[in-house]
């Protein structure tokens, strides 16, 4: 159904997500709301598996996949393997109710140590069979069907991640006639389904398919220009890369303007502690714990979800190495703007490679717009190492090296020229590359062009 802005007569088709998560505080999250800003909150809907739809969200309304859509075969459905989640649209004034009520959980979770145990001991079985995409189905249920339809979707816009997610996206493309826009945040397809019983079967399946649903997209979007040059050459296949937008607006009044070294110099790090970053935030740890022991005033600041994370806490110690809990989206600026330096670290070893090579990390723009001077602890070969390298935006340390690593921080430290060069290309970069404005319309012009050819 063609919708225009009848002010500038702008086409916004009805966009219909499926995906992980629609959170401005998430990395997926941060880039749909960035993507999707200004497009009118009426015409985006969203489908996932998180229990509850954020208030901050560009969506306006969002439907939770629960007990009705995914089973576990039987009779592995006997089995209280996980907090029953109950199916159906979700809206923020409904978050907020149940927030303010205290339940904020529709699912009922078992009290029992007994399922606790059990639903280990079944995830420990699973991770060796690699088999939950077999056993545990997602379908179209009855409930969903109604609430897409009501919807009436112009295009289906998905990040896929796995098997499931390209049958189920496939599935609403068949219910609803949509046009598909597939976008690859990272390449999971090199890193699924590669241990396991039933791996070397799941895999062959999964390539197959996500394969044909490239082909059947009528769009197709990568994070980076690297991953559309690697996905050509894989598929020989067109792809477009939209890189996580800023509003500079938010950022023009608090981005640094001057680089004096204050004390202590303090490092920040924003976001997940995961595969693929783990182990060089400890390596960076490590060095800042080392410099601070040989008497340089130093510190570093982790802001993460993942603060709690149990092999993280012998590093912990208090105004060096601090691991603290993430803050709201809307803090991060004048947060990374603060800092002396910030981290942006990628791991080395060849299982985290496969899965971020061609990825730039959603904070990369926001560390950009900051005008704080980044240092990018990552392998020479990642998109984002290129990125950084060759338009001077990062002080690069790309061999795993805590001797290199202890004399970027050194240089850094020192060289308020060297922070002023990097801070000062990386806002230009920013506004250059990553102007949610323009990115913005470009993105709605690549989505708006498959839903007009259908009217």
């Amino acid at each position: 159904m063609k919708t225009l802005n009848k002010e500038t007569d702008v086409h916004y088709p009805r966009i219909l997500l499926h995906g992980y998560s629609f959170d401005g505080n998430t990395c997926y999250g941060v880039t749909t709301n960035g993507l999707f800003g200004g497009w009118p909150k009426e015409k985006l809907a969203a489908i996932g598996g998180i229990e509850h739809f954020p208030k901050d969200s560009v969506i306006n309304e969002y439907y939770c996949l629960g007990e009705e859509e995914e089973k576990w075969i039987f009779p592995l459905s006997l089995i209280p393997m996980s907090a029953r989640r109950k199916s159906g649209p979700r809206y923020p004034e409904t978050v907020l109710t149940l927030r303010k009520t205290g339940n904020d959980n529709d699912g009922e979770q078992s009290s029992s140590k007994d399922a606790g145990k059990i639903k280990k001991g079944w995830q420990w079985i699973m991770d060796c069979l690699d088999g939950e995409e077999l056993l545990r189905k997602r379908r179209l249920s009855a409930k969903m069907r109604r609430w897409v339809n009501d919807f009436q979707p112009d295009v289906i816009y998905t990040i896929l991640g796995s098997l499931n997610n390209i049958r189920f996206a496939n599935s609403l493309a068949d219910l609803t006639g949509a046009s598909l826009a597939v976008h690859i945040m990272d390449d999971w397809p090199t890193t699924l389904h590669t241990k396991g019983i039933f791996s070397i079967s799941l895999r062959k399946k999964m390539l197959r398919e996500f394969r044909a649903i490239l082909e059947r997209a009528s769009v197709r979007l990568a994070i980076s220009q690297a991953m559309c040059d690697e996905y050509k050459k894989r598929y020989d296949l067109d792809f477009q890369p939209f890189y996580n937008p800023i509003d500079l607006k938010v950022w023009e009044n608090v981005s640094r303007n001057e680089w004096t070294a204050r004390k202590p110099f303090r490092f920040v790090y924003t976001g997940r502690i995961g595969v693929a970053n783990a182990q060089s935030l400890k390596d960076m740890a490590l060095a800042i714990k080392s410099l601070h022991g040989q008497g340089y005033d130093i510190c570093l600041e982790i802001y993460s979800s993942d603060f709690q994370k149990p092999d993280f806490a012998n590093l912990i110690e208090k105004n060096v190495i601090d691991l603290l809990p993430p803050v709201s989206h809307d803090r991060i600026p004048a947060l990374l703007a603060n800092a002396d330096g910030l981290v942006l670290p990628l791991d080395f070893d060849e299982q985290a490679q496969k899965y971020a090579r061609f990825s730039i990390p959603t904070k990369a723009s926001e560390y950009m717009a900051s005008s704080t001077p980044v240092l990018v602890y990552a392998p020479a070969n990642t998109a984002v190492s290129d990125y950084a390298r060759n338009d001077g935006w990062g002080y690069m340390v790309s061999k795993k090296s805590k001797v290199d690593l202890k004399q970027a921080i050194l240089q850094l430290m020192g060289n308020q020229t060297l922070r002023k060069q990097l801070g000062t290309r990386a806002y230009q970069l920013a506004i250059r590359n990553h102007d949610s404005e323009k990115v913005q319309e470009a993105f709605r012009r690549t989505l708006a062009t498959p839903a007009c050819n259908k009217l």
